[in-house]
This record gives structure tokens, C-alpha cells and sequence, in this order.
């Protein structure tokens, strides 16, 4: 089957890399095609066996010529089925397809508002509570499928001396990362909190540090490519979001990690049970319990993560979007 994956983005995050990750494992099943806009680190992720397809054209949703761009590559393509990744690359592809007519199926990979999803026929969403955020014709169906995690080596390494915690994420506003550092360096015990990612809140995020004398305590790490063994060699990881779809490091610390806490956002009230999920207002409390009672918050997410882990397989997803993907090229 010929398949051509489309992500419009002009950073990298959780989403970007879901979307490097499914493309790679679904490329040693199908004749994969991989669409990325200019100037992303995406194409350099990707493996040989993709073959990959950088628009050239100013990368706003509205160029014309990016549009034309697009609706002449995949007309050259002639996939089997679009899969597009997240709203802008969606709503590109959906204007392109009023022509082409092929089948296109979207992911949408947050709860947040999105109205080109509402125009779909098929959709996909990464958690219970972002499909709830779409509302399709009587003729449109919603799938969820996680995101997976390839099962790769087992990390060795011991913890260090001080408490670590770690953050991952694009250094955005809807991250909460802000909020994070104020509690945090207000906390008595010794700890360091990392955060791992890019963005455009960098210089703002480093003046608050700065500001609130913290430098030794949080560190702001930048693009990583060892968030696998930075995760596990963590006392835990928090997600501190005010929204998210996932979020991949949930997944990922199922695998990798030994302790998760997470605001109520995305798949996290899907995945784990109210102990390890927490408020906004309420996140450097629960990091002096964790501190506190360390053991048994390990303990019982080592349960939970023999449990969760076998439904995030990445064999799993592929073989969910296999089926989904045949099932839609069946469609008339």
C-alpha cells in the first residue's frame, strides 16, 4: 500500500516526534512517503527506508503556492491513502483533496479547538478525550489509537544523589513550565528540575529562573537526543501541561521511567489512577510527597507500567492503522 504521512510543523515536540516514530515503524510495512515543510529537524529522523518530501514553499497555511506545491506532489504520489498529522497539515491536504479525492484520514494529537477535524470523515486522536473534542457528520467516525513506543534495549544507570525531575516539551506557554519553576524553587528539599526541549518561551523561562534565584536548581537542557535514558535517569518525570492530546512522555515513561505525575490533561486520567495526577496549583506539593514517600510511589508505578505497557507497543499501533488503513482504502 502506498502511503503518504503529511506534518506541517514548524517545531519539534511530543507530536513531531509520535510522527517520526509511526512513520519509521510503518515504513517496513508499506510503501511510505513522508511530507515535511522546510526548515524542520524531522527529515533527519527519519529512516533510509522513507522516502521523504520537503515543501519548498513559504510554510503558511494560506500561500497559494504552498497549496499548489502540495497538490502537485501528492498528485505525482497517487497514494492510497493521505495520513495527515496535526491541524495545519489537515487542513492543507483537505483544501488540496477537494481536488485530488483521495482518501484522507487526519490525526488530531490535542483536545484543544480544531474545527477542520469537525469537516472529516475519518479521524484519529491519541486519547478518549481529544476525539471527544470533535464533532463529525452523521457520515464521520473517530478512532483513538495511542501513540506507541518502539521496545528497545534496556537502559542501565543508577540515580543520582540529588533528586532529579524531569520535564519534556516544547518550551511553549500551554506547557506550564512557568509555573513549574515558581514551585519548585520554592520547595525546601534539594533537588534539580530539567527541562528538555525548544521553543519560544526559552528567553522567558530563563529570565524567570534568573529572577527567582534558581539557576542551580533548574536547568534548561534544549533539544535532546537521549530523552530515553534522561527519563530513567530521573527520580520522576512530571507533565505540567494546561492541556495536551497524549502526551508521548507519558508513554514513554511507562517504559522508561520510575515515577510519573501529570496534571488531568490528555490520555494521563485513561492511563493512571488519581495518585499520580495533580493540579496545577498543587505540583510542587505533590513532588515533596513523592520526595517523601519515594519507595512506595515507585513500587506501585513499576505495577502500573508492567500492566500499561503492552497497549503502547508500537507492533500494536501499526497494527491498529494497518487495519484502519485498509479498511478506508476498501471504502467507496
Amino acid at each position: 500500500m502506498k502511503v503518504a504521512l503529511f506534518i506541517a510543523s514548524e517545531h519539534y515536540g511530543g507530536a513531531e516526534k509520535a510522527f517520526v516514530e509511526l512513520v519509521n515503524a510503518m515504513a517496513q510495512h508499506h510503501d511510505v512517503a513522508a511530507i515535511i515543510i522546510r526548515g524542520n529537524k524531522i527529515g533527519q529522523m527519519l529512516s533510509e527506508s522513507v522516502k521523504v518530501y520537503t515543501l519548498k514553499s513559504n510554510p503558511t497555511r494560506y500561500n497559494p503556492l504552498l497549496i499548489f506545491e502540495l497538490y502537485i506532489l501528492l498528485g505525482w504520489l497517487d497514494p492510497d491513502i493521505i495520513h495527515t498529522h496535526a491541524a495545519k497539515a489537515t487542513e492543507l491536504v483537505f483544501r488540496v483533496n477537494m481536488l485530488l479525492g483521495k482518501k484522507h484520514l487526519a490525526t488530531k494529537h490535542n483536545d484543544r479547538k480544531g474545527r477542520v477535524f469537525n469537516k472529516m470523515q475519518w479521524v484519529t486522536t491519541v486519547s478518549e478525550k481529544a476525539a471527544s473534542s470533535i464533532h463529525l457528520g452523521k457520515k464521520g467516525r473517530v478512532w483513538t489509537i495511542y501513540n506507541g513506543v518502539e521496545e528497545g534495549k534496556i537502559l542501565s544507570g543508577s540515580l543520582p544523589e540529588k533528586f532529579t525531575v524531569v520535564a519534556v516539551g516544547r518550551l511553549d506557554k500551554i506547557k506550564g513550565f512557568a509555573e513549574l519553576i515558581r514551585q519548585v524553587s520554592s520547595l525546601s528539599f534539594p533537588l534539580v528540575l530539567k527541562i528538555i526541549g525548544e521553543g519560544q518561551e526559552y528567553d522567558s523561562l530563563r529570565a524567570l529562573i534568573v529572577e527567582l534565584g534558581a539557576e542551580g536548581r533548574v536547568e534548561l537542557l534544549g533539544f535532546r537526543n537521549d530523552v530515553h535514558q534522561q527519563i530513567h535517569d530521573a527520580h520522576v518525570v512530571v507533565v505540567s501541561s494546561f492541556s495536551e492530546g497524549g502526551p508521548k512522555v507519558l508513554i514513554e515513561s511507562l517504559f522508561y521511567g520510575r515515577v510519573f505525575i501529570s496534571t488531568p490533561v490528555g490520555a494521563v486520567p485513561e492511563v493512571l489512577p488519581e495518585r499520580f495526577i495533580v493540579t496545577q496549583e498543587r505540583l510542587g506539593a505533590k513532588l515533596e510527597d513523592v520526595y517523601n514517600n519515594y519507595q512506595q510511589y515507585e513500587a506501585e508505578f513499576a505495577r502500573i507500567a508492567a500492566e500499561k505497557k503492552p497497549l503502547f507497543l508500537m507492533t500494536k499501533i501499526i497494527k491498529q492503522y494497518d487495519d484502519l488503513y485498509h479498511y478506508l482504502v476498501g471504502q467507496v
